[in-house]
């Protein structure tokens, strides 16, 4: 991704030809339609390839312990107790209102 990203800004800088110099070229000709369909290319060609490359990392690399499913937040369901900070109970004004035992 972030190599897309310096490909660009290289050709920002120095280059004749590429996406970065279309922009730059829209960009002075006010051609904002323009500008926008290429960063939908160049957003599209960055998910596409960090998708690829996830998905070669889980094939090549199976014994890798990295989760590849999101780990879920945790519940507040009333029947857990979770330990309070001090500064939680100084943060929290409905505690004023209903005191715990």
């Amino acid at each position: 991704m972030f190599a897309l990203l310096a490909a660009i800004v290289g050709e920002f800088m120095g280059s004749k030809e590429g996406l970065g110099t279309l922009i730059l070229y829209a960009n002075g000709n006010l051609d904002t339609a323009r500008v926008f369909s290429i960063l939908l290319v160049l957003a599209a060609t960055g998910l596409s390839l960090h998708g690829l490359i996830g998905a070669l990392r889980r094939r090549l690399l199976f014994w890798d312990a990295a989760p590849t499913k999101p780990i879920p937040p945790p519940t507040d369901e009333p029947d857990q107790k979770r330990e309070r900070s001090p500064m939680q109970d100084m943060l929290e004004p409905e505690d004023l209102f209903n005191p715990r035992n």
